[in-house]
């Protein structure tokens, strides 16, 4: 009972200061960082990493070198993956981060659809950009 009264009071009353954190919150780790005027518009800066120990390597989304790339960077992904097992021992605070993700897919698609709108991209890298999404 006592774990249960921490766990709410640490992280329910923190939740969405946590999620927000500028360089290190869910929201931050969630950015994608691409490099191609494909997408473009969907890229934002990472924040802090890919420095000496970090795991970040460059995978290319395809062949031509016009194609995006996107960072992976597996240390982030472990960062989300340990974000996530804090926020469900607090089963409301999970909402926060279904919030964040779908405000971050929300994003990347409109910079998608605006590319393809004002002619920037050609509409396979439209579907590339939404594959990369996934």
């Amino acid at each position: 009972a006592l774990l249960r009264i921490v766990e709410t009071e640490l992280i329910e009353r923190h939740a969405r200061t946590l999620v927000e954190m500028e360089g290190s919150g869910f929201a931050s780790i969630l950015k994608v960082v691409a490099s191609s005027p494909a997408i473009g518009s969907v890229a934002a800066a990472s924040g802090p990493g890919g420095g000496v120990g970090s795991s970040r390597m460059m995978m290319p989304a395809g062949g031509d070198s016009s194609e995006s790339s996107v960072v992976i960077d597996h240390e982030r992904i472990k960062d989300l993956a340990s974000m996530y097992e804090l926020f469900s021992r607090v089963p409301s605070s999970v909402n926060h981060l279904r919030d964040a993700l779908s405000e971050r897919i929300k994003i990347d698609g409109r910079a998608l659809v605006k590319d393809q709108e004002n002619n920037v991209a050609p509409p396979a890298a439209f579907v590339k950009g939404i594959l990369a999404m996934r």
